[in-house]
């Protein structure tokens, strides 16, 4: 399942929430432009920042039928990682023919580690992204 919609409605969000807060044009709002790497990662594999920048990593799944979907980020300076600095999951299943989706926004330090996991085993990798400040 592709999302063509969702890069749109990522800016817009990030938009919307840099005006009520204020940060427009402010120190720190993210620079770079975002990359899709998602057919280059896969789920519980530890990667590491080795851009010599900060790193924001923003990833969704989707569990479908009558699943749940659950995702839980990881980072640290050591491989494994282990403090986690995202988690989500659906408590419910969906109704047949519906989907979850749960979503991750968290940022790496350069030449931290860092791993993407689903909670409960059923989700689809949707979207991965990063963008190297």
């Amino acid at each position: 399942m592709t999302l063509s919609w969702w890069p749109r409605c990522r800016e817009v969000l990030r938009a919307y929430f840099a005006r009520e807060h204020g940060l427009l044009g402010a120190p720190g709002l993210e620079v770079g432009t975002w990359s899709d790497v998602t057919g280059s990662r896969v789920l519980a594999t530890t990667y590491q920042n080795t851009s010599g920048r900060k790193r924001r990593v923003s990833a969704y799944l989707t569990g479908s039928g009558t699943a749940r979907a659950g995702i839980e980020c990881k980072v640290g300076s050591a491989d494994p990682p282990t403090l986690i600095v995202s988690k989500q999951e659906n408590s419910i299943a969906a109704s047949s023919g519906l989907t979850h989706i749960v979503s991750a926004y968290f940022e790496v330090p350069t030449n931290y580690y860092y791993r993407i996991a689903s909670t409960v085993g059923t989700e689809t990798l949707t979207s991965w992204s990063e963008l190297d400040e």
